[in-house]
């Protein structure tokens, strides 16, 4: 009996532990107020040495994945990870329609550093941009820049 009620007692906790991990919402989580990273965000991006800046939207998701539309080049997907409290890791990759008159048949590859602002409608950041043909072989230089994604939300 001693041994039975100390297997019950150990899977319970296990149990209450797997619960508390699942249902607890980190700070990277999508929650009622959103306070995690978790949304959908407008993006705007400057590279450095001044060139041209650019807008686009994405949404981070709770799994870990995320996804970005840009009106030029189409559709991206990647993931997410956290890299500090308030801080994230990203990488996602674009392929570029053959169609595309600026850059056809082009992989771009998107690795970024994002910080989550107190008010957690805020992130900021930097990022590096690779972009390679489908073999991967570079098609032109590496492109580094700041970036700022403001929440979209319904208030």
């Amino acid at each position: 009996m001693n041994t039975m009620a100390t297997f019950v007692k150990y899977a319970m906790t296990g149990v209450v532990l797997l619960t508390l991990a699942i249902a607890t919402p980190e700070l990277a989580e999508a929650s009622p107020g959103q306070k995690g990273i978790v949304g959908a965000w407008v993006i705007e991006g400057q590279p450095d040495g001044g060139g041209p800046g650019f807008i686009n939207i994405g949404a981070i998701h709770r799994d870990g994945t995320m996804s970005n539309a840009d009106p030029l080049f189409g559709a991206g997907h990647g993931v997410w990870k956290r890299s500090g409290r308030r801080s994230f890791a990203v990488r996602f990759v674009t392929i570029v329609s053959p169609f595309n008159a600026i850059l056809p048949n082009t992989i771009i590859t998107v690795n970024g550093n994002l910080y989550l602002d107190k008010s957690r409608k805020l992130v900021t950041g930097d990022f590096e941009t690779t972009f390679t043909d489908l073999d991967g072989n570079p098609v032109m230089p590496v492109s580094t820049g700041t970036i700022k994604l403001t929440r979209i939300t319904t208030d």
